[in-house]
């Protein structure tokens, strides 16, 4: 483990007072109550490391403001900003280029302010933004270092672009790409409005594994791996805490890393705070390593235990397949039995299970899937999976990415993603595939809203039981595509969902809406009726019911 040194000043008194902007972008991908994290952090990095500087943020979300661009433009015209960085996350390419669109229309090129650009779409691919916006700076990977040398080179007037780490910028036509630093110790977040967005807290960056084949991370060694100070954490979850939020959840990529002896003292610490609850991210052989010693086993559990008396409820595990074979394909180092023996050994402690899944791949084999739906059903983890039917993503700068373009297999490339089509080996797989995305797909927007309630809260158990609901009528239309498959032979593409099921999905959407109707305050509700009320219309006429009339297929969701 590299452990981060805690230092108090790297640079310089700083003299000429500093503007800046930071807009943190959302799309349909990120939860409208998350808190804008990013730029909370860069924010807290500013007020840490550089002195005579003032920073704001600017929540830029489509979805919930019809109005956010011209309120944006408004900001900009209200006071003069030296540096503005955007925060562009997957999703957010067209709002990005807008925004940039309309800088480079109302500034001159020698009154511009400096324009920074981060997150995983600049990170992943510079060259997607810079070529068509060759004044900006593209920031990759964790931005603390670059943001304090591009702060102090403003302040002092002498912006020398080859001196900032990490950075991405265009010289003479062509463009520069400068070594990265992960040097400075993460900063305590400065809240953006405490208390009205669910709150992230990080203990780590990075993940001490990194061998995952689909997995993209910031640039760097594979297997970095940092913690960061724990008066750092622990005065962050204080300050939440004394603003009235007793739920929040880690963000780190990698929890417990190789620091078993850190997550102890992270849950001694929030103990001592206390009146807390959290969640986190962990791999599953954080809770179960084949290849550790019993006594080391034992000690994970220990310290699951004391993270749970501290406050821990729920865990999200990556555990990504319930099939041997697909489960080596994806790099994860452990087999499908241990990894769903993990799940099971946190729910007997007692804790809740968000479980990361990748069901199609381009060499999924039919006895793959029946292996999967076997296990699942076996096992009881089901209920656990997030997303059922979440088709892999051939990231850009992937390992997966390497051996599809090796064997001649890539599609096109999505920026707005950063992830490529591909095909199946198996046309079955790929008729499969089609029917089974399709019809979560069709309830994907009710259900992202679901699981986004079910995740920042604790108490809510009609967002619960109806995720739990969703995910059972998934296994389903698996267990009837996989009976199809064997009944159809070479007709394969015939597959279809029957009609019965349709039913029973559409009772469970209409009985969901009842309860619902009248949650209209928060953002998140509000879209989960919009797309709730969306649903009723389109399947009510596919399957010719009327939702006004309330005429239910079926009795109870309690058969779930």
């Amino acid at each position: 483990m590299q452990t981060i040194p805690l230092v108090d000043q790297v640079v310089p008194v700083a003299t000429q007072h500093t503007n800046v902007l930071f807009v943190q972008l959302y799309s349909e991908r990120q939860p409208p109550n998350w808190e804008p994290f990013s730029a909370e952090v860069l924010c807290g990095t500013l007020d840490r490391y550089c002195r005579n500087c003032e920073a704001q943020i600017f929540v830029y979300n489509p979805l919930v403001n019809a109005d956010v661009h011209a309120e944006l433009l408004d900001v900009i015209h209200s006071a003069h900003f030296d540096v503005i960085g955007l925060s562009i996350p997957q999703g957010t390419r067209v709002s990005a280029l807008r925004i940039l669109d309309d800088i480079d229309r109302i500034f001159p090129a020698d009154a511009r302010p400096l324009v920074l650009l981060g997150h995983n779409l600049p990170t992943g691919m510079p060259e997607s933004f810079l070529e068509l916006y060759p004044w900006t700076v593209v920031v990759r990977g964790w931005g603390d270092d670059a943001l304090v040398s591009l702060i102090r080179m403003v302040q002092a007037g002498q912006l020398d672009m080859h001196r900032v780490p990490s950075a991405s910028f265009v010289e003479d036509g062509a463009i520069v790409n400068t070594e990265l630093s992960y040097t400075l110790p993460p900063a305590k977040p400065k809240r953006y409005r405490i208390g009205e967005y669910f709150a992230c807290v990080e203990t780590s960056r990075g993940c001490h594994y990194g061998r995952c084949t689909f997995c993209v991370r910031p640039p760097g060694p594979k297997n970095y791996w940092s913690r960061i100070p724990l008066e750092t954490i622990l005065e962050t979850i204080q300050e939440l805490k004394d603003h009235g939020v007793y739920y929040f959840t880690f963000v780190d990529e990698d929890f417990i890393g190789n620091d078993l002896e850190g997550a102890r003292a992270i849950a001694d610490g929030i103990r001592q705070i206390g009146g807390v609850n959290f969640s986190f991210s962990v791999r599953s052989d954080n809770f179960f390593n084949p290849r550790a010693t019993e006594e080391a086993n034992e000690q994970r559990i220990e310290i699951f235990r004391a993270l749970q008396a501290a406050g821990l409820v729920r865990v999200f595990i990556g555990l990504e397949s319930a099939s041997d074979s697909q489960l080596k394909r994806y790099g994860k180092g452990i087999s499908a039995r241990d990894s769903l023996a993990a799940v099971a050994l946190v729910k007997r402690l007692g804790i809740e299970v968000s479980a990361g899944f990748i069901m199609f791949d381009p060499f999924l084999t039919l006895d793959e899937l029946r292996e999967i739906s076997a296990n699942l059903k076996e096992s009881g983890v089901w209920e656990n999976i997030s997303l059922f039917f979440h088709k892999m993503r051939v990231q850009k700068n992937t390992p997966l990415e390497k051996m599809l373009r090796h064997k001649n297999m890539l599609g096109e490339l999505d920026l707005d993603v950063l992830d490529y089509g591909w095909d199946f080996v198996d046309p079955r797989m790929a008729a499969l595939s089609d029917l089974c995305i399709h019809w979560e797909g069709e309830l994907k927007s009710i259900y992202m809203q679901l699981m986004n309630l079910e995740r920042t809260t604790t108490d809510d158990m009609v967002a619960r039981e109806y995720a739990r609901a969703i995910r059972y009528i998934n296994l389903e239309i698996l267990d009837d595509a996989l009976a199809q498959i064997e009944q159809l032979g070479d007709d394969y593409a015939q597959l279809t969902a029957s009609r019965g099921l349709r039913a029973r999905r559409y009772e469970l959407v209409l009985r969901l809406k009842s309860l619902v109707g009248d949650r209209t305050g928060r953002d998140e509700e509000k879209l989960l009726i919009r797309a709730i009320d969306a649903f009723l219309q389109s399947e009510g006429q596919a399957l010719e019911v009327d939702p006004a009339a309330h005429a239910y297929f079926f009795t109870s969701t309690q058969q779930f």
